[in-house]
């Protein structure tokens, strides 16, 4: 199989990763709240299962060296993403839909942590490094981007305070679009700083970010329980999304190269 029908595959593996295994009970959420199985706390402390199952399996992903350790992860987590998505029509009750989404969490990371690793180093090895973009779907403009996409993802967030259908829409385009392409900006950043250690780079980081995740619903559970509202939580998070971004500051190199996007290559 050619490299780029590999890359192809592991786009649409992670697809399937991250887009059930990691986001199948966000369109869930309202059904199971007006069905009474779940209140608005107990969303936030499902979602947090999942992230924390995220984190795990993460840390856990960053240990497996051996190539029969990365194939059996990789097969178990998008078996498991399936198998605990399914079984989530039979979950009746808050502890149920708890344990099914803390699983689902870890099998997806075991699928990003594997799979980044893998299609990051197929990519370099093919001499194709702008292929590896393909796995997430994102565009490789460097830090300047990232700080944008930050700042996008904070305009999404303060339009949700607007309480209506429009702002809703408006904040998960804003948070969505740039999502995947954070992803890939972050991950090859950190080839370009280690190149040598992409699996452990890529555990790193997810794990990194899953706490951030797991942290998000936790304030979205406090908020719903002591204001009866997610208005502090969404102000928390925009407002840390702006820092972020002014944190990310570029040094002179990156400057250049961001200066340098769209330049024609010469190759030797």
């Amino acid at each position: 199989m050619s490299p780029t029908l590999r890359l192809l595959a592991s786009f649409a593996a992670l697809m399937m990763a991250m887009g059930i295994g990691r986001f199948a009970l966000t369109p869930q959420l309202p059904h199971l709240i007006s069905e009474g199985q779940i209140s608005l706390t107990a969303a936030g402390l499902v979602a947090a299962a999942n992230y924390l199952g995220y984190l795990l399996g993460a840390v856990d992903g960053m240990f497996a060296r051996r190539p029969a350790q990365v194939r059996g992860r990789l097969l178990a987590g998008l078996w498991l993403c399936v198998g605990l998505t399914l079984a989530c029509y039979w979950a009746q009750d808050f502890w149920a839909h708890l344990l099914l989404r803390f699983g689902t969490g870890v099998a997806s990371a075991w699928v990003v942590v594997t799979l980044t690793s893998l299609t990051q180093q197929l990519a370099a090895q093919s001499q194709q490094p702008r292929l590896g973009a393909l796995v997430f779907a994102g565009p490789g403009m460097g830090i300047c981007m990232l700080r944008v996409t930050l700042w996008l993802q904070a305009a999404g967030v303060f339009a949700c305070l607007l309480g209506n259908g429009a702002g809703l829409a408006l904040g998960v385009l804003l948070c969505g679009t740039p999502f995947l392409a954070c992803m890939q900006l972050v991950m090859q950043r950190s080839r370009e700083l280690a190149p040598q250690a992409t699996q452990r780079n890529a555990g790193l980081l997810t794990a990194c970010f899953a706490v951030g995740q797991l942290s998000g619903p936790l304030l979205a559970a406090l908020s719903a329980q002591f204001s009866a509202s997610l208005q502090p939580a969404l102000l928390v998070a925009g407002s840390g999304l702006i820092v972020a971004g002014l944190l990310l500051r570029p040094t002179s190199a990156a400057r250049a190269s961001c200066a340098d996007v769209g330049a024609p290559i010469v190759r030797r």
